[in-house]
């Protein structure tokens, strides 16, 4: 994590964050790379009882790992922000979990966000994704999938864009057995779709 800007890293001291996952290895993987930054970040693999372990009012960012995302997650959502109507979440991917937090405490409120409004529309004859640009940026999708065990991406579109409505369509065969879709802006944004019972 030494890529991290010396402001950024001062900027995450103390930071109060959460994570969520059903993986012991790695919600590890994501906690103590944060604890090393200085973050204040606690985890937990058990999403049935976190609610009753932990209170929205002490942490200032709850991350939610993908095996967590679904109904479980909407679940903890309602219930974490009857706690506290502050707190923030990411939906999160095992590989990059730890950039998505980071971008996430470290993004100034002030500053437009680069991209916003993911969709992803399954279809009969595949899936079409579009976005909103507010900035010029660059864009990356890929789709995640597991392969034996694994998460493994493939980037499917790398190209710089302008700003106004983005749209992509990809046939089934390009995206079988889908775990996720990510879309990523300037490697400071990170928009995550889940195929829930997929992959």
């Amino acid at each position: 994590m030494s890529a991290v800007p010396a402001a950024a890293r001062l900027s995450l001291e103390g930071r109060r964050v959460l994570v969520i996952g059903l993986s012991p290895v790695m919600n590890r993987n994501v906690v103590e790379p944060l604890l090393a930054l200085g973050v204040a970040a606690k985890g937990t693999v058990q999403p049935d009882t976190a609610t009753t372990l932990f209170n929205a009012r002490d942490f200032e960012l709850i991350v939610f790992g993908r095996g967590v995302l679904g109904p479980a997650s909407d679940r903890l959502k309602r219930a974490f922000l009857a706690q506290s109507a502050e707190v923030r979440f990411v939906d999160a991917i095992g590989p990059v979990a730890v950039k998505q937090t980071l971008s996430a405490l470290t993004h100034d409120p002030r500053v437009p966000r680069l991209i916003s409004g993911l969709s992803v529309v399954e279809e009969d004859e595949g899936v079409r994704v579009e976005a909103q640009v507010f900035v010029p940026c660059r864009l990356a999708l890929s789709v995640y999938r597991v392969v034996e065990h694994n998460v493994v991406p493939e980037v499917l579109i790398d190209q710089e864009v302008q700003v106004g409505r983005v749209a992509w369509q990809f046939d089934k065969h390009r995206l079988a057995n889908p775990n996720s879709l990510l879309l990523v802006a300037d490697d400071e944004e990170y928009w995550l779709h889940p195929f829930l019972g997929g992959g």
